[in-house]
């Protein structure tokens, strides 16, 4: 889950202002063309400042707005690295990745060290997991740790960085990963759920359901399992988050009823979970065992609540 959680990607790509120094009197008289580019920069964050992190119809429009902008002033071949970098998470949150790749990759290969590199990083490491490109996705995530150290967005760089590590099979370096983004901010909430998934993967079922209940101390009704900004690599990832959300809420509920419908529930998301799998997913074995515990005491609670006759209860 990303990422991976995506309310993550707001704060990278929906951040305010570029960073970075404005041209000075002398480059404009150099290169006129840079006078240009800063107005449309400055128009195109205008338009997004108020809403770029709002799931809206006005924030769609917005974008979409801000990317004429953008391309009406060739912004993928501006000599003012903000400008393509803007121009390229853009595209990145309008899922054109292809050629948001492109246009992040020419420009942090020119501006390595420019003030807004890291939220350029952060767009490209999103543009590879969305094309299926998992080890340039992981290298973009380390690349990028080690400039970010404000803790709540190195947090989400963590966490996006485990989850693709479990993604290629690296589980107990994600189990550590995701340990390090909870260290990092303690209110990574998606780090919680992630780091539940990959202990229960690691066959630590104890632990895994240890994290839920932390996760739902903070979110009771896991709204961000359904946030907007959330992505899941692969999408019938998602199944295996609420089938253990399920599970935990079948484990705490008293009323048999209840119970039932929480049991019932986790063995369907499991069963999802394997049928949308290919042959080669590495966790689909693992799925069948809970969807089977799950059939197991879903038939338990039906046994107590109507025992046959002369059965003690």
């Amino acid at each position: 889950m990303k990422r991976h959680s995506l309310a993550a990607m707001a704060l990278f790509l929906c951040s305010g202002f570029s960073y970075g120094r404005e041209p000075c009197v002398w480059q404009v008289a150099r290169d006129p063309r840079l006078a240009t580019d800063v107005q449309a920069l400055r128009m195109a964050e205008q338009l997004l400042v108020r809403h770029a992190s709002q799931d809206s119809p006005l924030a769609s429009s917005r974008l979409r707005e801000a990317l004429r902008i953008l391309e009406r002033a060739d912004a993928a071949h501006s000599p003012d690295p903000r400008v393509r970098f803007l121009y390229g998470r853009l595209l990145t949150r309008s899922e054109r990745h292809e050629q948001a790749l492109r246009v992040l990759s020419a420009a942090i290969d020119e501006a390595p060290d420019h003030p807004s590199v890291a939220d350029a990083l952060f767009s490209l490491a999103i543009c590879h997991a969305s094309l299926g490109r998992t080890q340039e996705e992981i290298a973009a995530y380390q690349r990028l740790l080690q400039r970010q150290w404000v803790p709540e967005r190195r947090s989400i760089v963590q966490s996006n960085l485990a989850e693709s590590l479990m993604f290629v099979g690296r589980i107990e370096e994600a189990i550590q990963t995701y340990r390090e983004a909870i260290a990092t901010d303690d209110g990574n909430i998606l780090a919680r759920w992630g780091l539940a998934v990959a202990l229960d993967r690691a066959g630590d079922s104890m632990g895994a359901f240890e994290q839920v209940n932390e996760a739902l101390v903070r979110d009771p009704l896991a709204d961000e399992l359904d946030n907007p900004l959330v992505f899941f690599v692969p999408a019938y990832d998602r199944f295996w988050y609420f089938a253990l959300w399920a599970m935990s809420r079948a484990h705490g509920e008293h009323d048999a009823l209840l119970r039932a419908d929480h049991w019932q529930a986790a063995a369907q998301y499991w069963q999802r979970y394997i049928e949308a799998a290919p042959a080669e997913d590495r966790w689909v074995a693992v799925a069948r065992v809970r969807r089977d515990q799950c059939v197991r005491s879903l038939g338990m609670v039906h046994r107590r609540a109507h025992p046959r006759k002369g059965t003690p209860r």
